[in-house]
C-alpha cells in the first residue's frame, strides 16, 4: 500500500500532540490546515483556531521515476506557528518563535513511524499575516517509495 497525503499529515499533526497546552506545551491548536488565517481566528471558516496553534500543510511532491514501476516520491509539509498575543508584536513574535522551535525538535529528523525517510528542515521563515497576527513557517520534506501498479 502506498501512503497517502493523509497519511504523512496526519502523522505530522499527531508527532507536535506534545506541543498542546495539556500535554505540557504552549500551542492552543495543532491541527491540518488550507486555508486563510484571519477568517480561521475570526471563526469565519471551518477551521476554528485557537492561539497560539501549529499548523500543518502539504505544499506538494516531486517525482522520480527512474527505477518504475516504483518512483520515489518526495513530500513537502509547511508548519505555521501562529500567534495573536494581545500583549503586542513582540509578545506574537516570540511566542510564534518558540512554537517554531518546539516542533523542530519534535519533527527534524522524526520518520513518523511511516516508512518514509527521516523529516528533513529545509526552510524557515515570516509570512505576512496582518497586524494581529505573527505567523513563521517550517518546511519540512520526507520521501517514500511508491509502487504504480498499486494504483
Amino acid at each position: 500500500m502506498n501512503l497517502t497525503v493523509k497519511d504523512v499529515e496526519d502523522a505530522i499533526v499527531s508527532a507536535l500532540a506534545p506541543m498542546l497546552v495539556q500535554n505540557g506545551g504552549k500551542a492552543r491548536s495543532v491541527v491540518a490546515y488550507g486555508g486563510q488565517f484571519e477568517k480561521a481566528v475570526a471563526g469565519e471558516g471551518q477551521l476554528r483556531l485557537v492561539m497560539p496553534a501549529a499548523l500543518v500543510a502539504y505544499i506538494g511532491a516531486e517525482y522520480d521515476h527512474s527505477s518504475a514501476p516504483t518512483s520515489e516520491r518526495t513530500m513537502t509539509f509547511r508548519v505555521y506557528h501562529a500567534s495573536a498575543n494581545p500583549a503586542g508584536e513582540r509578545a506574537r513574535r516570540h511566542e510564534a518563535i518558540e512554537l517554531m522551535e518546539a516542533s523542530k525538535n519534535l519533527l527534524n529528523g522524526a520518520t513518523l513511524n511511516l516508512a518514509v525517510t527521516p523529516l528533513e528542515l529545509i526552510r524557515e521563515s515570516s509570512v505576512p499575516a496582518g497586524a494581529a497576527l505573527c505567523v513563521y513557517s517550517a518546511d519540512y520534506r520526507t520521501s517514500t517509495i511508491e509502487d504504480a501498479t498499486l494504483y
